[in-house]
């Protein structure tokens, strides 16, 4: 590895442009702030002091994006005004239907598509080799990263031999085909085969096996909430010079998914839920799923009901986690008699609230309706 000179490129992956998020669709105006975002987290790539850049696959969300996620997706690309390196993963394979083929008079002169394992060279990268694992359908029979790193001899000195792949290092995975194998990976690392390894697939920050040059990137921008995406929305910048590799993970994305869980017993409780949704910046792009717990009156609901209805507009989404039996609403004593209920009405509302009491969420959700219906509030 020595005489090798200082090579500095970007790790990115999984962009999954044209993805659609089913939590957004309650608001006309989020899921194409999201769509524009991703794509605008693309161009930023230009900022990063680098040579190049490498996307370990999933670039598009699937083959058959709209036409409007692709154009301004290779415009994107082109304005980073460096070479492009991009791997097809699961979701952008490159099979008979692939975006890349079918699209192929469109793509940016600056990008190159690694559509084999031959070690890819470029005119304006004259010690660098790009070896690609691609995709070449859905589902393929083998690994590609094994294959790839089979076919390999340790690189010509003074070369910086980069590979790029997509799928798991655990033991599952489903679509993304067969487990990586760290211990084979770190063996050509050791052995000068490669001297970064870069995949996608998980679409958080990581670190993989202790050679500190093999890693998931993550998503350019955050995809989902953080039990399932830790340390998402980054891209990696990696320096390579003679025996040293250093990875600085780089935040690029704007978007937030964020889980809170609020125990409402109170008036007090009710104010300090609110509180912390109001101080969220950049609502426009955060999304909340909130778990709320504990036994509120049916005033104090329709309280949380209306002070949540005033703010879900300004969210790009906020919504209850599925019920549970954790929050109930019943009523104080008092309120059902003060409703003025008789005859079969208030049989029925006493009905509603024994079931209620019991941890009937339905049951709870008809008294807090029939308590908004009686008391006139829309």
């Amino acid at each position: 590895m020595n005489g090798r000179m200082t090579v500095k490129f970007v790790h990115t992956s999984d962009w999954q442009l044209g993805m659609t998020w089913r939590v957004l669709q309650t608001n006309a105006e989020a899921q194409p702030r999201f769509d524009q975002d991703r794509i605008d987290a693309v161009a930023r790539l230009a900022d990063l002091d680098a040579q190049f850049v490498v996307v370990a696959g999933d670039v598009f969300h699937d083959n058959s994006v709209t036409a409007t996620v692709r154009t301004r997706a290779w415009e994107a690309m082109r304005s980073i005004g460096k070479p492009v390196f991009l791997l097809p993963g699961n979701h952008d394979a490159y099979d008979a239907g692939s975006i890349y083929r079918r699209h192929q008079a469109e793509i940016p002169d600056n990008v190159t598509i690694l559509t084999d394992d031959t070690p890819v060279t470029h005119a304006d990268l004259p010690n660098v080799e790009i070896v690609g694992a691609p995709f070449l359908s859905r589902y393929p029979h083998t690994e590609p990263v094994a294959d790839a790193l089979a076919k390999l001899e340790p690189a010509a000195p003074g070369i910086t031999r980069v590979l790029v792949g997509h799928g798991t290092v655990y033991g599952f995975g489903g679509d993304t085909g067969n487990i990586i194998d760290v211990e084979l990976v770190e063996a050509a690392l050791a052995d000068g085969r490669v001297h970064y390894v870069g995949i996608g697939d998980k679409h958080s920050t990581e670190s993989i096996g202790s050679s500190g040059r093999f890693w998931y990137s993550g998503a350019i921008e955050t995809t989902d909430y953080e039990e399932k995406e830790p340390d998402s929305g980054n891209a990696l910048l990696v320096e390579i010079s003679a025996d040293e590799c250093d990875v600085q993970s780089v935040p690029m994305g704007k978007w937030r998914f964020r889980n809170v869980q609020a125990h409402l017993n109170t008036d007090e409780d009710i104010d300090r839920f609110f509180a912390e949704l109001d101080a969220m910046p950049d609502k426009a792009r955060t999304t909340v799923k909130y778990d709320l717990v504990g036994s509120v009156t049916l005033a104090q609901n329709r309280r949380l009901e209306q002070g949540l209805e005033h703010r879900l507009p300004t969210f790009a989404a906020c919504y209850p986690r599925e019920r549970t039996k954790d929050f109930v609403v019943l009523p104080d004593e008092g309120e059902l008699a003060g409703l003025g209920l008789t005859g079969y009405t208030l049989a029925a509302a006493e009905e509603l609230q024994e079931l209620s009491e019991s941890g009937d969420q339905t049951a709870a959700d008809a008294l807090a309706l029939l308590y908004r219906l009686e008391v006139g509030v829309n």
